[in-house]
């Protein structure tokens, strides 16, 4: 299947601008809608197939009742000539993949405020009913915007599947296989086994390693490998590896990428929680909320006590009176 040129019109509304990404499984596409004369981003499902169409729509269903303001908004979906489409909002900004190797590695900092924004999305879709998870989360479809917001894209394919259910086949669990992007996938996407949201964490985890270390974790693949072959752990502290990260926040995204789901952080806000309560994250968003403190009943114990005592001495004094009689 070919790319799209300029200037089809596919659906008698959207124009085709230009061919943005392409992956192993679909194209983005710049379009213009000729009905409100805005720009879009058209997501073109390449592979053939009813049962990928069917998962297709299924991922259209999920993400268009999304509302958040990290999330492209999904507007259409429609079939044609050319194919299977998905109508989103066009979202300008560089990924951060482009971002660390342009730059290297962030300050810590910077890193930890998208963490916080990606945390917030995380937590939100996995408190829909039923959760939604990504299941493709990589620096390469993170935008960092002008105005420093964060937007996750290219959900491959978003599932709301419930926790614990049997896990999908490779062609149907993603549009986005992790071909290039293994570093960041958790085993039990690899190894097709239930996802949950922690196997979102550890995307994220993986990611954020990047971030802070300019480069990728080691492959589950290869650190599964040394497993098998009682040796060490190759993933190796942030920490170690750039002086500037934090001690705190390089337990922090050990324990998210740690090879069993069990083993890891248990929820985004969770995660979101534990880096606000670190050093950094104090100085960052200020001190952790403190636990409500105990209600002060001193003043309503005395005052019962008062009551009781008069109303003990009442008591005798009548006796008293009977008692003269």
């Amino acid at each position: 299947m070919h790319a799209i040129e300029s200037p089809t019109v596919l659906h008698h509304r959207y124009q085709i601008v230009r061919l943005i990404g392409e992956g192993s499984t679909g194209r983005v596409y710049a379009a213009l809608d000729l009905s409100l004369q805005t720009y879009v981003a058209l997501k073109q499902l390449t592979r053939m197939g009813e049962r990928h169409d069917r998962a297709f729509e299924r991922e259209a269903r999920i993400l268009a009742r999304l509302r958040h303001a990290g999330l492209p908004v999904v507007s259409d979906y429609f079939r044609d000539e050319y194919g299977t489409f998905l109508v989103m909002d066009l979202v300008a900004g560089d990924d951060l993949a482009e971002l660390v190797a342009q730059h290297g590695a962030l300050d810590e900092r910077a890193a930890l405020r998208i963490a916080d924004q990606l945390l917030e999305i995380l937590t939100y879709m996995h408190g829909q009913q039923p959760p939604v998870l990504h299941r493709a989360i990589k620096p390469h479809d993170i935008r960092l915007l002008a105005d420093e917001r964060v937007v996750l894209l290219d959900f491959g394919l978003a599932s709301d599947r419930p926790a614990g259910a049997s896990p999908a086949t490779p062609s149907q669990s993603s549009l986005n296989p992790y071909s290039r992007s293994l570093w960041y996938a958790p085993p039990e996407l690899l190894y097709r086994r239930p996802l949950d949201a922690r196997s979102d964490l550890y995307a994220l985890a993986a990611t954020l390693y990047l971030l802070l270390t300019g480069q990728a974790p080691p492959s589950t693949g290869e650190r599964a490998a040394c497993l098998v072959a009682h040796q060490p752990d190759p993933l190796l502290l942030a920490s170690a590896l750039r002086p500037h990260v934090s001690a705190e926040v390089s337990e922090i995204l050990a324990h998210a990428l740690a090879l069993s789901p069990d083993a890891r952080t248990p929820s985004a806000l969770a995660m979101r929680q534990a880096l606000h309560n670190t050093p950094i994250g104090r100085h960052l968003w200020g001190q952790p909320a403190a636990p409500p403190a105990a209600p002060d009943i001193t003043p309503r114990v005395v005052s019962t006590a008062i009551i009781l005592l008069g109303i003990g001495l009442g008591v005798l004094l009548l006796l008293a009176l009977l008692l003269a009689r």
